[in-house]
């Protein structure tokens, strides 16, 4: 029977695999008890002990009874940190039952010394001790909760103390935290309605060294009606929420006509109306919010509170704050659904006609050729705002948030007029486009931005359809075709090499990245020159004969990539060619090194690289940056042979150069 419950435990188990469910021949079955190692599902590892009853009938196994488990893990990259757990309870049919104690503690161990050859430890850190009821798997009645340092492995007072009533696993009645803390002490007093709302007032007070403060809140059912904060003796915030106290008091006038109503939801206790990030009604409650969560969080924090760490709850929630749902009409919803489609087809067709490669290659062809391109891709980013602000709308936060302050601060790519910035014939060019009316806060924002985006689909159709006329009539002369392809995969591939290459390239050089960001340039500005003089040409042949030479020049720019990533070497390289090494009798594994033809190398290295370099960089064209990286590698070839020759081969050099700073002359001198 023991091996079975093992075989099964180990592989039904990370902890525990908890059915819900229970036979009257289940109950009957013998209550055996486990003890072994297991983890929480949070995958700490530690000793379990528990009861059960295994059903043979349905191989199914129920926790029934004690249940028991301790932790002690470190930490596996401090092995000075150590986490301790350790959780006593209680199962009933799988489901938590009667009372339940959790304590944790995160311990810096610290060696003492050794007493009789064992090392003696002392342990420092926080001790935290949660203990309340379950009823079904419900958190019933007084849950406390208790922080006690833990000084050289010594408890000492307490340091924070909570509790907190649930009924039916809600958070109910009274709340009250205190917690002297390492910078910050803090006090929280208030209550929660029986649905676990925030209810009644709410008192938080927190001093440190610099400031002694306090909030009061009024809750009604979930509803922040008023907020007070002040700090050493001055008043910060003193706030009344008029629009929801009038809310509240509309709704409870039947007979009047209005389009909100209190939603079924509940919702965290970050209580919002739709209050603009940067008003004071949001601001005020930041800090006493933040402060609330440490309270609360021993009793509700899903993630990180020991009582979720294992199956068998049913339910232990609270802390809620209320909202109102507002009204969205029928033709409301209608133009929500009509700017989502529309938003979704003008993303597709701007994404064809922005990555059309006929419309790149021409886009300079005429000026409003040139401003389409550039407009398609303002087009494209717009959207990408336009899908947030209809999620939003989509959302459920917009059915709780109050429009005639939603959106109090529109966002500026929702301004009446916006701008297309683009090039034409080395002329750079403001386009205004004038949506005829600005997306804001109000009752009409959706109706503004159905307007907005109604002029935007027909707008997009008017230049969709003149581009499309243009590339019609290019389309008819393109005996060119196949080169320019040739020519635009090459063109994507110096792209590709001198930009997403380069960049993805974890350990390459600033000096080296500086060579081919200078050399991209000097690509990108002949081929924008060529590719103009090519769109202006109208007569084919020419248009073949200044393609095979965009093809030729930009083949070369490729060929040359290498050359430049490794030019920020040449002096290294050079330097370690005229160096020799010796035997160091003194020194063992460590050769002596010593430079060798110094003049020649102080002249014809460090002198003479830097103008090579200077050269180079005064190159306009491709082949012209060729024609100088040819000129440094046959430079470089000369020097490493001169390194080789024996030194009255190469006096002579050495004689010549002692006087010689000309550039030119160093260069006929050396033999180029």
């Amino acid at each position: 029977m023991k091996i079975l419950v093992k075989y099964i435990l180990k592989i039904t188990f990370l902890l525990v695999v908890i059915v819900f469910s229970i036979s009257k021949q289940t109950i009957a079955q013998k209550k055996e008890v486990f003890e072994g190692r297991g983890e929480n599902l949070k995958g700490n590892k530690g000793d379990l002990e528990y009861e059960y009853i295994f059903d043979k009938n349905t191989s199914k196994l129920f926790l029934d009874g004690k249940f028991k488990f301790e932790s002690e893990e470190f930490d596996s990259l401090n092995k000075s940190k150590l986490l301790y757990l350790k959780t006593d309870g209680q199962y009933s049919n799988n489901i938590k039952s009667g009372e339940w104690r959790y304590e944790s503690a995160n311990l810096d161990l610290n060696f003492k010394g050794l007493r009789n050859y064992k090392p003696i430890f002392t342990a420092n850190g926080d001790l935290e001790i949660l203990k309340g009821n379950f009823k079904s798997g419900k958190a019933d009645g007084r849950w406390q909760s208790r922080k006690q340092p833990l000084v050289e492995s010594e408890l000492k007072p307490g340091k924070s103390t909570a509790r907190l009533d649930f009924n039916d696993g809600i958070a109910t009645g009274n709340f009250y935290f205190t917690e002297q803390g390492d910078s910050t002490n803090i006090e929280i007093k208030g209550n929660f309605n029986e649905n676990g709302f925030f209810d009644g007032d709410w008192e938080i007070t927190y001093e440190n060294q610099v400031v002694k403060g306090k909030e009061f809140r009024t809750y009604q059912n979930g509803f922040l009606l008023y907020l007070y904060k002040s700090e050493n003796d001055s008043v910060l915030y003193d706030l009344k929420y008029n629009r929801v106290i009038d809310k509240l008091n509309l709704l409870e006038a039947d007979s009047l006509d209005f389009n909100f109503k209190i939603s079924n939801e509940s919702f965290n206790m970050k209580f919002d109306d739709g209050f603009p990030e940067n008003s004071d009604y949001y601001l005020a409650m930041k800090q006493g919010d933040d402060f609330l969560k440490i309270g609360l969080e021993n009793f509700l924090d899903k993630e990180n509170s020991p009582q979720f760490f294992f199956e068998g709850l049913q339910k232990m929630e609270g802390a809620f704050t209320a909202r109102f749902e507002y009204e969205i009409l029928d033709n409301e919803f209608e133009k929500i659904s009509e700017i989502s489609e529309i938003i979704s087809r003008l993303k597709v067709e701007t994404k064809i006609l922005d990555e059309n490669r006929l419309f790149s290659v021409n886009q300079q062809k005429t000026d409003s050729l040139a401003f389409a391109f550039q407009y398609f891709k303002y087009l494209r980013k717009h959207l990408l705002n336009a899908t947030e602000l209809i999620e939003l709308l989509q959302s459920p936060y917009f059915e709780n948030a109050d429009r005639t302050k939603f959106f109090d601060q529109s966002p500026n790519y929702f301004e009446q007029i916006d701008t297309v910035a683009y090039s034409f014939n080395d002329k750079d060019t403001i386009a205004i486009i004038d949506y005829g009316t600005k997306v804001g806060s109000g009752e009409s924002i959706v109706e503004e931005f159905y307007t907005h985006i109604l002029f935007a689909k027909d707008y997009f159709n008017q230049i969709e359809s003149y581009v499309e006329k243009e590339l019609k009539t290019i389309e008819i002369a393109r005996e060119t075709q196949s080169l320019e392809y040739e020519m635009i995969n090459l063109l994507d591939s110096i792209d590709y090499v001198y930009v997403e290459k380069t960049n993805e390239n974890p350990r390459i050089s600033q000096e080296r990245k500086d060579w081919i960001d200078w050399a991209y340039e000097v690509i990108s500005k002949q081929r924008r020159k060529q590719l103009q003089e090519y769109t202006n040409l109208d007569n084919n042949k020419k248009k073949q004969l200044l393609i095979n030479d965009i093809i030729e020049e930009m083949t070369m720019a490729l060929t040359i990539y290498d050359d430049l990533f490794y030019l920020s070497d040449l002096e290294e390289e050079l330097s370690e060619a005229y160096y020799r090494y010796t035997y160091n009798p003194f020194m063992e594994g460590k050769d002596m090194r010593t430079r060798i033809k110094r003049r020649i190398y102080n002249k014809a290295v460090e002198d003479l690289i830097p103008v090579y370099f200077k050269e180079l960089k005064q190159q306009n064209k491709v082949s012209e940056i060729k024609s100088s990286l040819i000129e440094i590698e046959e430079y470089k070839a000369r020097m490493k042979e001169i390194a080789e020759l024996p030194d009255n081969k190469t006096s002579k050099i050495e004689r010549k150069l002692r006087w010689e700073n000309n550039p030119e002359k160093i260069k006929e001198i050396i033999g180029l």
